[in-house]
């Protein structure tokens, strides 16, 4: 079966600590030459009841890309991303294909 998931859809993973740090510092090249400007400030990522922090997909693939590959440290717990395909479902029963 395929699923087609769209870029601006919404995935859960469980951070690791250096995936928490990164989230953390991820304005700091912004904080020396727009320090008046940046109006969020440093704060480490939302963390639901089961340990999981929510990401519009392509958010987590530009905050997290860069920091991901074979010899470098995991920034997410298992390798596991969870995409919930009930909910994907649930809202595809009320679009009206033409």
């Amino acid at each position: 079966m395929k699923i087609p998931i769209n870029l601006n859809e919404e995935i859960k993973v469980k951070l690791t600590d250096h995936g928490k740090d990164i989230y953390y510092h991820r304005f700091d090249h912004l904080k020396n030459a727009y320090s008046r400007l940046l109006c969020e400030p440093a704060a480490y990522p939302i963390v639901d009841d089961d340990g999981y922090t929510s990401f519009q997909l392509w958010v987590f693939i530009e905050l997290y890309g860069p920091h991901m590959g074979m010899t470098l440290p995991p920034v997410i717990e298992n390798n596991t991303i969870i995409y919930d395909t009930e909910r994907r479902f649930e809202c595809l029963k009320h679009m009206t294909i033409t």
